[in-house]
């Protein structure tokens, strides 16, 4: 990681820097609907088969 941080412009994040990031772990978790791991989008659900996991991330088949 020192190697790292002496590269010329790298930074380290802290975890509210990094929780603005576009790509990061949304605030709602998943939630499972039979063999379907479902997210809450916009207005909707977005499923698909898979299994949630205890930290709130979809793994898909």
């Amino acid at each position: 990681m020192k190697k790292i941080l002496n590269l010329g412009g790298v930074t380290l994040l802290s975890k509210n820097n990094q929780s603005q990031i576009l790509g990061s772990r949304s605030g709602t978790p998943c939630y499972q609907n039979g063999n379907q791991c479902c997210r809450e989008i916009g207005n909707g659900s977005l499923c698909d088969a898979g299994q949630c996991q205890p930290n709130g991330y979809c793994i898909y088949f």
